[in-house]
């Protein structure tokens, strides 16, 4: 989250799938998506009224009520909500989109990839089984990552390896839809 300036002010990270000690009380329920612990670290005699709550995809309905019953200013998202790609629905909170197709990808292959790592035994997860037909680009850039979580120092890092393969993606997903 950000103050009026751009300045950070408060940060969470998705801490839903992760077990044991950690950084709050949110940690392995599903109330701990990263919207969540940015908003639990704000502190109430804040203005969120002038803040912008920034996220990787778009707010849940559960983030978007928590932002909109706290006061925040702004929301704002680099990718639609994975899920609401997944039913068809297209999402449905107020925040703004920010980022380009291929940080749409990229965000939601994040996603896919904690999903799948999160999961218990061989079966794929129902969400990336059905992403392979709704967002084929997606999952076709998923399959093309290193197995596991990103371990690279930085998202460049990461990424670079993988830039030409995200861009060739981000232009079909962008010819498929314009459709």
């Amino acid at each position: 989250m950000t103050d009026a300036e751009g300045k950070p002010v408060a940060e969470g990270r998705n801490e839903a799938y992760e077990d044991g000690p950690g950084t709050g009380p949110l940690r392995g329920t599903p109330l701990a998506h990263a919207e969540m612990n940015a908003l639990g670290a704000a502190r109430t005699g804040w203005d969120l009224g002038t803040a912008t709550l920034w996220s990787t995809q778009e707010p849940c309905s559960m983030c978007a009520a928590a932002a909109e019953f706290t006061g925040v200013g702004r929301v704002r998202y680099v990718a639609p909500d994975p899920w609401a790609l997944s039913s068809g629905d297209g999402g449905g909170c107020d925040a703004d989109p920010a980022g380009r197709t291929h940080w749409l990808l990229v965000a939601n292959a994040m996603f896919l990839r904690s999903v799948v790592v999160a999961t218990d035994g061989p079966a794929e997860p129902r969400i990336l089984t059905h992403h392979r037909t709704a967002e084929p680009e997606t999952t076709a850039f998923h399959d093309t990552l290193p197995r596991g979580l990103p371990t690279a120092a930085s998202p460049e890092d990461w990424l670079r390896p993988h830039w030409a393969r995200l861009a060739e993606l981000s232009a079909a997903r962008e010819l498929r839809t314009r459709r």
